[in-house]
């Protein structure tokens, strides 16, 4: 009767701890984000092995538009959780004026996601900003005091 009794309440236990289990096994890994100033640490879901895939996807002269819009419902879950490389990446799935192939409909959002990014102090982003404001990139007028308050930010990162 005391094997029955340990047996039970084994399983019990067992049963107890496999919601446990289940959150443990889609947990999302974050990784550290690598060039921030360490007053500004950021974590991410996206690994260094995805990023270097988006930089192929979005390398000057193989620019694969197909891809870049693929990456958009990957992406969109991650940013809308305010994961800063997520919102920079999902901006540059919008932004396509380097290629000079960009739909104008697409700048607000494509602005949408870096000011996002670049406001979870993501250093890309604010990068990115200081150049569109400086340079009229994305849709936006040339602004010298945005540019100027944006350089200044991305320094601070």
């Amino acid at each position: 009767m005391k094997s029955l009794v340990h047996s039970l309440s084994a399983i019990v236990g067992l049963i107890a701890i496999q919601p446990c289990i289940a959150q443990i096994s889609i947990a999302q890994t974050t990784y550290q984000v690598s060039d921030q100033s360490a007053a500004y640490s950021l974590t991410t879901q996206i690994s260094p092995s995805q990023i270097a895939g988006f930089y192929q996807i979005f390398q000057f002269g193989k620019f694969d538009p197909k891809a870049a819009i693929a990456l958009r419902a990957k992406l969109q879950p991650l940013a809308e959780a305010n994961d800063p490389v997520a919102s920079y990446w999902l901006a540059r799935t919008y932004d396509w004026h380097e290629f000079g192939i960009g739909r104008h409909e697409d700048r607000p959002t494509a602005l949408k996601w870096y000011r996002q990014a670049a406001d979870l102090n993501y250093f890309p982003a604010a990068y990115m900003l200081y150049q569109t404001y400086r340079y009229g990139f994305v849709g936006v007028d040339r602004d010298k005091a945005a540019s100027i308050k944006w350089l200044r930010r991305a320094l601070e990162l």
